[in-house]
């Protein structure tokens, strides 16, 4: 069979797209052995900083082109290009980058562990050191990037290298992650997972990764390893009330409290998945982008609280089994809609959310089927 050189240039990456322009990327080239010349440098990390804060605001779809202020005297703009794939080892890879001018632009390597940039000049590629505070952006590119886009991802076991160097630090830390946070019903869970160094606790995987029979049997080995762990919940009626963040907030604190009631010991160092925001705990904690990936702690915890919140929502299908909560969990799936546009809404559904808002007119004429004990 005949390969189209060309054809083949994309799928690696080493050739992208910018609007109607081919753009040869470091891919195969390699980088200049010279470093970036000190009178590019500020401005090449302006436009650093400009791509993940364009990328972090509204995140580009492959193919599709946008134009981002660089923030430049003379005012000039650049266009963004992504180009994303997948390794022999079936893990997500991409490049995403911004073009300056015809013979200047800046790509950005999501390839390994850590986001590598490189400076193009008039066909010249110099390696651009990424900030430590910007990398947590590019990780979500490839985390919020859909399947359809990219392609399915086999589930790998956390690898601990944070509690690696948390430990180093410290001796006891809980890592916490949260289910049914974008549910129409029901209510958000949030698990808290005590680990110290001599901590044996099973493989552990991201929740969303594996089937719920894997999630099921790991919930099983975390609970015969005696590894101390704790959940607590905010119900829907709540978190109409103060809000979908306090209502995480709550949750966090009220796990970590009592996991720390169960383990005896009060944590050192909390661990949570997601972006950064305001939680009022008087200890150190770190957020991590798809924390799932690299801590144990996190990784446990989103098992636990995926296992709980599925068990309270089969509870409450049983209260009210006209919505079939049983299955969708609270989630707005196809089904999960259908049957809101069928029966209304119960009092288990968030009226504070949008898509469920416009549900509401139809609560005075919608049955509210209720089973009680």
């Amino acid at each position: 069979m005949k390969i189209n050189p060309f054809i083949e240039s994309i799928k690696e990456g080493r050739r992208v797209k910018v609007g109607d322009v081919w753009l040869l990327t470091h891919r195969g080239r390699g980088a200049s052995s010279v470093p970036l010349p000190h009178s590019y440098a500020e401005r090449v990390q302006e436009i650093l900083f400009a791509l993940a804060a364009a990328e972090k605001v509204a995140p580009s779809s492959p193919g599709q082109t946008k134009v981002i202020d660089v923030r430049h005297p003379k005012g000039l703009r650049g266009q963004t290009y992504k180009w994303l794939g997948m390794n022999a080892a079936g893990e997500r890879i991409g490049l995403v980058g911004v073009r300056v001018g015809q013979d200047h632009y800046l790509t950005v390597d999501l390839a390994g562990a850590t986001p590598e940039a490189f400076f193009h000049n008039n066909g010249c590629i110099f390696r651009v050191s990424v900030p430590v505070d910007l990398h947590p952006v590019f990780h979500e590119i490839l985390a919020r990037t859909p399947s359809r886009y990219i392609g399915q991802e086999p589930p790998h076991p956390s690898t601990g290298a944070t509690e690696e160097q948390v430990f180093k630090e410290c001796q006891v830390v809980q890592g916490c992650d949260d289910a049914g946070r974008s549910a129409y019903a029901g209510p958000l869970v949030v698990a808290s997972v005590c680990l110290t160094p001599d901590t044996c606790l099973p493989p552990v995987f991201d929740s969303k990764q594996i089937r719920h029979e894997e999630r099921e049997h790991i919930y099983q080995q975390i609970i015969e390893s005696g590894v101390p762990f704790a959940w607590a919940k905010v119900d829907a009626a709540e978190i109409d009330s103060i809000g979908l963040t306090a209502a995480n907030a709550k949750a966090i604190a009220e796990a970590v409290r009592l996991c720390e009631i169960k383990d005896g010991r009060k944590a050192e160092r909390v661990l949570v998945d997601g972006s950064p925001q305001p939680l009022g705990l008087d200890r150190k904690v770190t957020f991590l982008t798809r924390g799932e990936s690299s801590s144990r702690a996190i990784a446990a915890a989103s098992i636990v609280a995926t296992v709980a919140h599925g068990q309270l929502m089969k509870f409450l299908h049983m209260r009210y089994p006209g919505w079939g909560f049983d299955r969708n969990r609270g989630y707005g799936n196809a089904e999960h809609l259908r049957l809101l546009e069928q029966n209304g809404l119960c009092p288990e559904h968030r009226r504070s959310f949008a898509p469920v808002k416009k549900f509401l007119l139809q609560e005075t004429r919608s049955p509210q089927i209720e089973i009680a004990f």
